[in-house]
């Protein structure tokens, strides 16, 4: 299973960030790396994957403890994702090459606080 199947679990379309979802992009961006968005969704996947296996209340404490995100799901889209890194002051942006249908591939970095 990898970050596609994040992706197929939602059924109602193509929805925007929640609070929960720019937590956890926030808590995965801030340690200085940059990013493309396949990249990402790679990290949220392993992220949400270990809270899975962990128990709710094991899960919640860790929360309480670490401030790390005890999301089950992620609900956003790769273009919402896009969306937020462009609108935010926090984060930059920049091209790194061009996929096969010469799209701009971007990477992006944490910058804010």
């Amino acid at each position: 299973m990898t970050w596609e199947a994040i992706l197929k679990i939602r059924t109602y379309g193509k929805k925007g960030l929640n609070s929960k979802d720019i937590a956890m992009v926030d808590y995965i961006m801030k340690d200085g790396k940059a990013r493309t968005i396949d990249k990402l969704f790679d990290d949220i996947y392993d992220i949400i994957n270990k809270t899975k296996k962990m128990g709710q209340n094991e899960a919640y404490s860790l929360k309480l403890k670490t401030n790390r995100p005890a999301n089950r799901r992620f609900n956003a889209s790769k273009v919402a994702l896009s969306q937020h890194f462009t609108n935010s002051p926090n984060y930059e942006s920049k091209v790194i090459g061009e996929n096969e249908v010469r799209t701009p591939i971007m990477e992006f970095k944490y910058v804010g606080n």
